[in-house]
């Protein structure tokens, strides 16, 4: 069963500790020749990834709204901006 199986993979985690993620992360990190390359590596897999899946037609007009409504509120917000930015961390301080 699914929770049977899910039970086992973390009890092995516990009882042997290179089966953690965060070990796994260090090793792969260690073979890649640092956190950049390895950084590199996996954002290369993920855009391999995201290269394989196009988005629907639907969902690439649902986030050209998104960003232009997004544009459109950061343009107000300037706009509506009465103070410098200095002013502005000087409430904050």
């Amino acid at each position: 069963d699914l929770y049977g199986s899910a039970l086992a993979v973390m009890q092995a985690r516990i009882d042997e500790v290179d089966e953690t993620l965060s070990a796994h992360v260090i090793d792969d990190t260690l073979k890649h020749g640092g956190t950049w390359s390895f950084g590199s590596h996996m954002a290369q897999l993920h855009a391999e990834s995201y290269e394989q899946h196009e988005l629907s037609v639907e969902t690439l007009k649902h986030f050209e709204q998104l960003a232009a409504q997004s544009l459109q509120q950061q343009e107000k917000l300037e706009q509506d901006t009465k103070i410098s930015f200095d002013q502005y961390l000087e409430q904050y301080r």
